[in-house]
């Protein structure tokens, strides 16, 4: 897990750590939930699949996270390297390339430490841009 990423993954990983540390099924008996125990094959196995299930959504958000991490790690690189003077329409296609994974993930994810940092990712830009042109 990239450190940047475990902010924007708290909330999957806060309910896999629930489902792990605290193996109730959600069965009744008398007004209280079921521990996990060997002798219940039938709850055992109703909690195998919980946990593999939220264990599953785990992985995949991380495996989606750090691609989207890498290929935009790849077009700022590519960004960096083109010149705003003699490749204007260049530079600002790149920049979208950058700016539309973001905006993507920003609303498959929603938290508030991505809009942070897509915000300070803008005001760099907007910094890059201004000494350029002074």
């Amino acid at each position: 897990m990239i450190p940047s990423q475990k902010t924007m993954m708290l909330e999957a990983a806060l309910q896999f750590e629930k489902l792990a540390k605290n193996p109730k099924t959600g069965a009744k008996v008398k007004g209280e939930d079921v521990l996990m125990t060997w002798d219940n094959p039938e709850e055992l196995e109703i909690y195998i699949r919980k946990l593999q299930t939220a264990a599953e959504k785990l992985t995949t958000m991380n495996r989606i996270l750090q691609k989207s991490h890498f290929d935009i790690n790849d077009k700022v690189q590519q960004w960096m390297s083109v010149d705003l003077f003699r490749q204007d329409k260049k530079w600002k296609e790149i920049l979208t390339d950058i700016r539309y994974p973001m905006t993507e993930i920003t609303a498959k994810v929603k938290k508030l430490y991505l809009l942070r940092e897509f915000t300070n990712f803008e005001f760099h830009c907007h910094l890059q841009k201004k000494q350029v042109t002074c």
